[in-house]
């Protein structure tokens, strides 16, 4: 099932088709032409595969869908709802993540070791991308995430579902160091997709998994295993949309906006903050009372991520 696109999304997509005839690569000043009606004050650094170039004040970003901008209650705990770098990359994470063709894979991952398991929580889901493909496999899943934008896009997939998959998906607020109360504690699955990088105190977040997940159940967890080279798994993933034909002016605008955060995200030493080898990850796990690998690799997104799948 496909996520219906909200208008607004189509119509900054549809805005792309007024910049043409470019022969370099979008830059922030690009964007201009997509969204006229948001600005920043402040000069931003703009990353375009070569030399950086520092983007003029009044540069525009794109807009979040409408739905996304309304400041709405979720279920959960609100006191722990973050406005961070999270809420800049919500305005492109899903014109650009599910493109990724190392996502997709990494998510045939997720998929084939969480076949099964009927019951699966998705720790820090995000905008719901991960839910909602889960939900499209007949699961049962409860999503939480702690930025408001990003958790409004998961709210807005579910309430596109149809009444049957959106009687199986639970969205809500709280963060994954402490878990809802809300929150099953007899899961059969829960994921952890490139979460732990972001967090602080990791072993709070996997004790809350361990205490979530009945006896055999699994836990699935992806991330970078060191500060990840971003530029890297861009270039490897435009060469592959332009070889497939798929490398849209839209899609070019997405990647310029969401090379921005990224950039935010691997320069600034508060953002990423906790890395993981896999036989390291997987010592943890262990230590914390996992019995099994099921699955441990550092082959996702061209080598800079983990994958680990441990039973309880």
């Amino acid at each position: 099932m496909m996520a219906t696109v909200d208008p607004m999304v189509l119509s900054w997509h549809q805005r792309a088709s007024r910049c043409k005839g470019r022969q370099r690569p979008f830059t922030a000043r690009d964007l201009a032409c997509l969204s006229p009606r948001f600005t920043r004050p402040e000069p931003i650094m703009a990353m375009t595969f070569g030399t950086p170039e520092i983007a003029q004040a009044q540069t525009p970003i794109p807009r979040l869908p409408a739905r996304a901008e309304r400041a709405e209650s979720f279920e959960g705990v609100e006191s722990d709802m973050q406005d961070n770098i999270w809420t800049d990359f919500a305005k492109s994470y899903d014109q650009i993540i599910p493109q990724l063709n190392c996502y997709q894979q990494m998510l045939t991952k997720i998929l084939r070791d969480t076949e099964g398991r009927r019951t699966v929580i998705d720790a820090g889901c995000g905008t719901g991308l991960v839910s909602q493909a889960l939900i499209d496999r007949g699961h049962q899943v409860v999503g939480f995430d702690n930025n408001s934008a990003m958790l409004q896009l998961a709210h807005d997939k579910k309430a596109d579902a149809p009444d049957e998959a959106g009687d199986r998906w639970t969205v809500m607020a709280g963060p994954v160091e402490r878990f809802p109360s809300q929150v099953v504690s007899d899961a059969d699955a829960v994921v952890l997709n490139n979460v732990l990088f972001y967090v602080r105190d990791a072993e709070s977040a996997l004790r809350e998994v361990f205490s979530h997940l009945k006896p055999g159940g699994v836990v699935v967890a992806t991330g970078p295993k060191r500060r990840p080279d971003l530029r890297k798994v861009l270039r490897h993933s435009i060469a592959e949309w332009q070889a497939e034909g798929r490398y849209t002016e839209a899609l070019q605008a997405a990647v310029d906006h969401h090379t921005i955060c990224a950039q935010k995200l691997t320069t600034d030493p508060n953002e990423m903050v906790t890395f993981f080898e896999v036989d390291e990850l997987v010592d943890t796990l262990r230590r914390l009372g996992f019995s099994r690998p099921l699955a441990a690799d550092g082959d996702d997104y061209y080598g800079e991520n983990y994958y680990v799948c441990m039973q309880k």
